[in-house]
């Protein structure tokens, strides 16, 4: 295998273990779908990878007025239909 395919492989092992050690419940599925994600966005195959807004995550944290973390979705690629999606999603794999 070529350097550049090691390091593609490297980088799914590295996402599934991510999510893994987060003790998910149905931990091996989440885990390949988060890997697989994440190896489209890297891949260019993500359509909304470019976004500039949330720079590919489709989901924007902040701070709300009294310095507690918010997840809001991305309004610019829309990926999420609402913010609860968005925060599961953060909740799940961050």
């Amino acid at each position: 295998m070529e350097i550049e395919e090691l390091k593609e492989k490297l980088r799914w092992y590295e996402d599934y273990a991510r999510v893994v050690y987060g003790n998910k419940p149905n931990v091996d599925q989440y885990a390949c779908d988060y890997a697989d994600e994440q190896q489209r966005i890297r891949n260019g195959i993500d359509r909304w990878s470019d976004c500039e807004i949330c720079e590919g995550e489709h989901f924007i944290v902040s701070n709300d007025e009294d310095g507690n973390e918010q997840v809001q979705k991305c309004d610019e690629c829309n990926i999420f239909e609402t913010d609860e999606e968005a925060q599961q999603h953060y909740k799940d794999f961050h």
